[in-house]
């Protein structure tokens, strides 16, 4: 469902949310640095803004996530927190995006249900972005600039003081039904023309077309241009910290002074780290850093991409802007086009 508001209705609305309901949004935390936190007031919202340190993705797979309590002797498990009803307002497109991949790739297979839990406790108003919000971004090269789905609610300022309110949801649809009046063929030709101009705005790009990807990819692994980038990178794990789509993670037990009690804890991990690949016998399966750089990269624009049809870089540039030493993903996929022949 397609809808027209406009801002003071707009607002109108979040301002009650804000007073009825557990709400997040983008706030300034110092000058220029951006995170999602909780909001006592709608004023606090920042619209036109950097991306976030993290992505919202700490909703729905936390940092540091405590699975269940359990009792040693009698072998009595229990969850450790409900999961509370939150709203996360103003997630851009790429982060839309990102949140719909962690979900499925975590709901593969043996389902996670606190992710499922917490995904069904969230409802997700996005916000579109007019132009590129930063100089790394280029999530309209790799398509998610427009997600069709993953949002209960989406927000595109057309101008004029109109506001094109889209639904994806029951949820989305039941926030919004008493507000604003159903598009018309005005509103159509008016967003028309908003879209035209934004996706014109974004120039950083890839050189290939991002279907191409896992051909462009496949057969790289003895090209020197991995060296040369596993020689400047400082396996940190920034890269995958502040990566909306990056989720793995690493379990350990926190047992009570009792010995009897105990907690299984999720906290995030890295493939960028050296003892990632460890196993229990001592071998190392990417003990090298080429292997390790490489593997983000691949996995990202090749193995994924291969296995589910979307690539699983969404391109909002975090990573390189967080880079310490300005490793790009487009600056990689450019490269490799210059010197790989696709296919």
């Amino acid at each position: 469902m397609k809808k027209v508001m406009t801002r003071g209705e707009f607002w109108a609305l979040m301002d009650r949310l804000v007073e009825e309901r557990h709400v997040v949004g983008v706030v300034e935390k110092s000058p220029g640095h951006y995170v999602f936190d909780r909001l006592k007031s709608i004023e606090q919202v920042a619209n036109d803004y950097l991306p976030t340190i993290l992505p919202p993705k700490k909703y729905l797979l936390p940092q540091t996530d405590p699975l269940f309590r359990y009792n040693r002797e009698t072998s009595a498990m229990e969850p450790v927190e409900a999961f509370e009803e939150i709203v996360v307002f103003g997630v851009r497109p790429c982060d839309i995006t990102a949140l719909a991949i962690v979900t499925e790739r975590m709901l593969d297979g043996e389902p996670d249900e606190a992710v499922r839990a917490r995904r069904d406790a969230m409802t997700i108003i996005g916000w579109d972005c007019k132009h590129p919000c930063d100089e790394h971004s280029f999530c309209e090269s790799v398509g998610s600039l427009d997600p069709d789905y993953g949002y209960d609610v989406l927000v595109r300022d057309i101008g004029g003081r109109k506001l094109v309110i889209e639904t994806g949801s029951p949820k989305g649809d039941h926030l919004v039904k008493d507000v604003g009046r159903l598009f018309d063929e005005a509103d159509k030709a008016m967003l028309a023309s908003y879209m035209a101009q934004r996706n014109a705005s974004f120039p950083k790009k890839l050189d290939i077309p991002i279907s191409d990807a896992p051909l462009l990819f496949t057969g790289t692994d003895e090209n020197p241009f991995w060296d040369e980038l596993a020689d400047k990178c400082y396996s940190c794990g920034t890269c995958t910290t502040v990566c909306p789509t990056c989720y793995c993670f690493d379990v350990h037990e926190e047992i009570e002074l009792d010995m009897k009690h105990g907690t299984r804890v999720r906290t995030w991990d890295s493939c960028q780290l050296d003892e990632f690949a460890e196993v229990a016998t001592g071998e190392n399966f990417r003990e090298e850093r080429v292997e390790r750089v490489r593997h983000r990269l691949q996995r990202k624009f090749n193995y994924q991409f291969t296995r589910t049809g979307q690539s699983h870089c969404v391109g909002c540039g975090r990573c390189a802007r967080a880079c310490l030493v300005g490793i790009d993903p487009v600056d990689v996929v450019n490269t490799l086009a210059q010197t790989q022949t696709i296919g």
